[in-house]
């Protein structure tokens, strides 16, 4: 039984799913994943990576995702998309998993956004005896 912790895909869904191979994630409830966020941006499978994240959180209970800052910028700009901070379209790599959300049939579109909207920002993970706070920060 493992707990394993991965963030910041951002996009990269071949290298994540090579990434649960490598680790050899066992999808029999033996082993835990919580990833931390940022699915969305920089890389060029995008809005897929949010979509298998959102797949594996809702097959399987032990696949447990976070919200990250790229996700919750993302969650603002489909949730609002007449407002003006453009930022995370062209500063934070949004334009093309804006453009790959539009492209989505409406009822996909509101499934992506409810995910989005249920996700924590934080968790407590057990491992053994030791309990340990999870989010997708900085300490500041």
């Amino acid at each position: 039984m493992a707990t394993y912790v991965m963030s910041d895909i951002h996009g990269n869904l071949d290298v994540f799913k090579r990434m649960l191979i490598e680790i050899n994630f066992k999808y029999d409830g033996s082993d835990t994943l919580y990833l931390l966020g940022d699915y969305v941006d920089w890389g060029p499978k995008s809005l897929e990576t949010l979509l298998f994240v959102k797949e594996l959180s809702e097959k399987y209970d032990f696949v447990i995702p976070l919200i990250g800052n790229h996700d919750l910028m993302f969650l603002e700009q489909i949730q609002n998309p007449y407002h003006q901070d453009t930022s995370w379209l062209y500063a934070n790599g949004g334009f093309v998993t804006y453009e790959s959300f539009n492209n989505l049939r409406r009822r996909e579109q509101l499934e992506v956004e409810e995910f989005l909207d249920s996700l924590p920002y934080i968790v407590t993970i057990n491992v053994g005896d030791k309990k340990y706070l999870a989010a997708h920060a900085c300490p500041v």
